[in-house]
């Protein structure tokens, strides 16, 4: 091509850039001039399929590269949540220019419960947003939950709440359901009835609870978590390609470790020690923790909003 352009006419100063991988987080450009550029691309072993841009407009690289200047430029990060919450993760990530990397390890299914008789309870919990959808789908009038408090354990579960016209009347600073049962005590009498809705595998004790704040606490199971158990080839290519794994969940990353057998795999371990490990918070960063990896980056704000924006301050500290 160089020698042909040169042939017809083109100087050999005339600017090129190569891109490889363009338009991905992984994207490269090379420049140099016609005379130039085949040693560059020897150099640095690029090969098809790449751009080639040739001509002046080369030269205003430095000025216009915005896509190289986005926060995220340059990172492959692993999404490991359910498939139906990804979207929104997923496109933050490419808006900030990363790439992301959809692999679900948890699957959500709603369950066909039986209601109980809600007139029993002074106060409902929630300890998730699925919790609330789960329940509510249930729900065919809502004067039923009238007389009842409402407690939630974080944002998204207030924000979840909101959507169908009830504002919670508390939730705690820190989003565990120990925190969640505590805080009830405030907004209730001893010897109430105070019901749960959870998952399969929420970490809820009302036993515990019973006996320590002197209410009546049952549970309510309304979905399930599934961990899905991914071959363990793939989910070792997609954590070797990324740069940052995003685990928005103790059951998710549990999901990825059993997946690549990390218990027994110290190849994966010593890869994933060079990688950052980015939790949502201190419930699953204890849970990283006890595979003896070390985690990255964890989220002041125990949201994914909150888990990205502690990603880009993590970034932005290291340029």
């Amino acid at each position: 091509i160089t020698e042909n352009l040169i042939k017809h006419g083109k100087m050999p100063e005339t600017p090129v850039a190569v891109i490889k991988n363009g338009t991905t987080a992984k994207q490269e450009t090379y420049t140099g001039t016609l005379e130039t550029i085949i040693e560059i691309v020897r150099e640095n072993n690029v090969k098809a399929p790449v751009i080639i841009i040739i001509g002046e407009v080369v030269n205003l690289r430095k000025k216009i590269k915005w896509f190289e200047n986005m926060p995220l430029f340059g990172k492959n990060i692993l999404v490991t949540r359910n498939r139906d919450k990804q979207e929104e993760v997923t496109n933050k990530i490419i808006e900030l220019g990363g790439q992301a990397i959809n692999i679900p390890f948890i699957n959500i299914e709603y369950l066909d419960f039986e209601m109980p008789d809600l007139s029993k309870y002074s106060t409902l919990l929630f300890n998730s947003l699925n919790s609330v959808i789960g329940f509510m789908r249930k729900i065919k009038d809502m004067r039923v939950l009238g007389h009842l408090k409402i407690g939630v354990v974080g944002k998204k579960t207030d924000e979840e709440m909101k959507k169908y016209r009830i504002i919670p009347d508390f939730y705690p600073k820190e989003y565990t359901v120990e925190k969640l049962a505590a805080e009830s005590v405030n907004f209730t009498e001893e010897g109430e009835n105070v019901l749960f809705i959870v998952s399969n595998i929420s970490p809820v004790n009302e036993e515990k609870y019973t006996e320590l704040y002197n209410r009546n606490y049952d549970k309510l199971v309304v979905y399930n978590t599934h961990k899905l158990k991914i071959d363990s080839g793939k989910a070792e290519k997609y954590a070797k390609e990324s740069d940052i794994l995003m685990f928005l969940s103790s059951s998710t990353f549990e999901s990825f470790a059993d997946s690549i057998n990390l218990s027994e795999n110290s190849e994966m371990k010593e890869i994933l020690s060079g990688k950052i490990l980015a939790s949502i918070g201190p419930v699953t960063t204890k849970t990283i923790e006890k595979y003896g990896l070390k985690v990255g980056v964890e989220a002041k704000e125990y949201t994914e909003k909150g888990l990205l924006k502690a990603i880009l301050d993590k970034i932005a500290s290291e340029k």
